[in-house]
């Protein structure tokens, strides 16, 4: 599954969760602020790719990090072959804030 969203300024998807499922976030435009339950946060920008591995469960926010301009990404979500049974994972490619 893929997702392509813009984000208005000040806006994002407020904390959920995921499981048994690997997302990988590139940013084409404007800053992303990620936060999640592994203690990574950070902001994804442009020419950046932030993997995460929801394992057997992640909790997390992605925030549009500006309050004047939008930001535009795109996500990558692929279901894994089995069950997780690791723990969940998230990369800090994102730059920390």
């Amino acid at each position: 599954m893929s997702n392509d969203d813009v984000v208005a300024p000040g806006g994002g998807f407020s904390t959920h969760s995921h499981r048994d499922m690997e997302i990988v976030t590139w940013v084409l435009d404007g800053e992303l602020e990620h936060r999640d339950g592994t203690g990574t946060h950070g902001v994804i920008r442009p020419g950046l790719a932030q993997p995460m591995s929801a394992g057997r469960g992640i909790t997390h926010s992605e925030m549009n990090a500006s309050s004047e301009r939008p930001v535009h990404f795109l996500q990558m979500w692929v279901l894994p072959t089995s069950k997780a049974s690791s723990r969940p994972t998230s990369s800090a490619t994102c730059r920390p804030r």
